[in-house]
């Protein structure tokens, strides 16, 4: 004889519970950084990558970064790979440096390789999409080529 009583198996209700709270903590933390899964939709422009003046024999790369609405893209982490070719009695020696930098308020960021002939490659733009990236400027200069691998030969 049942008189209205229900069994429950041991555990359900723990279990319940425990799913409950992860379920209520996962959709706080999507609530919460609303930003994470928009950044990788933001269109950016590239203001320009410029190189440094030969004539002063450093390798500089500075980068521009902004949105659609020309604001700058402050603290914004760029990642580049550094080639140097070191040349040695019969062959060539490749080195390689990966270094990023952060953009400024004015959404510009440098890297500095030193001095020596050495090959600046673009990586990513961190959490930006880098599928069809703009450049603002209409004519690319010795200095200012915009793009994404530039030659310190």
């Amino acid at each position: 004889m049942n008189h209205g009583i229900t069994r429950h198996q041991p555990g359900t209700t723990n279990r319940r519970k425990t799913l409950s709270t992860a379920l209520a903590t996962l959709l706080g933390i999507i609530a919460a950084t609303p930003g994470i899964t928009s950044a990788q939709t933001t269109n950016f422009h590239f203001g320009s990558i410029c190189r440094s003046d030969p004539a002063v024999n450093k390798d500089i790369v500075t980068v521009t970064l902004h949105y659609d609405d020309h604001s700058p893209m402050a603290d914004v982490t760029i990642n580049a790979l550094w080639t140097y070719v070191d040349y040695r009695q019969n062959h060539t020696v490749f080195k390689y440096k990966q270094t990023s930098c952060t953009t400024n308020l004015d959404g510009v960021c440098t890297f500095n390789a030193g001095n020596g002939r050495a090959q600046w490659q673009l990586s990513e733009v961190v959490g930006y999409d880098m599928g069809s990236p703009a450049f603002d400027a209409t004519i690319d200069s010795t200095l200012c080529p915009n793009t994404f691998t530039i030659n310190f030969w």
